[in-house]
């Protein structure tokens, strides 16, 4: 519900971080109840989709549909406009390691030796 208008806004979403008592106005609910704050170590990263355009918090234009990733050590609390897709943790190697990775928009496979 806008506050100024008294009007109700269908579908459009609101985040609360922090400690808050509010109440719910007519219509409104809680869909996932309280989240918490996610912490990244130093080898862990968020892989994230955009369920709509917004701008981040970082001044980085997002549309629709893209993804990115964001890479601890870090807390990270996810505006309404993002889903997440997956947590990743870093792969080390050794000297005598390697790995294959394939590029989503080209489907290349690239070699990556440690």
């Amino acid at each position: 519900m806008d506050a100024k208008t008294r009007m109700n806004q269908w579908g459009a979403k609101k985040l609360v971080v922090g400690e808050a008592t509010f109440f719910l106005q007519p219509g409104e609910s809680i869909p996932s109840n309280v989240q918490e704050v996610i912490v990244l170590g130093e080898n862990q990263a968020l892989l994230l989709r955009a369920n709509e355009n917004f701008v981040d918090s970082d001044g980085v234009k997002r549309i629709s549909g893209s993804k990115w990733m964001i890479k601890g050590p870090r807390d990270y609390i996810p505006p309404v406009q993002v889903d997440i897709e997956e947590q990743r943790n870093s792969i080390p190697l050794d000297e005598n390691e390697g790995i294959y990775v394939r590029d989503n928009n080209t489907g290349e496979v690239v070699g990556k030796h440690g």
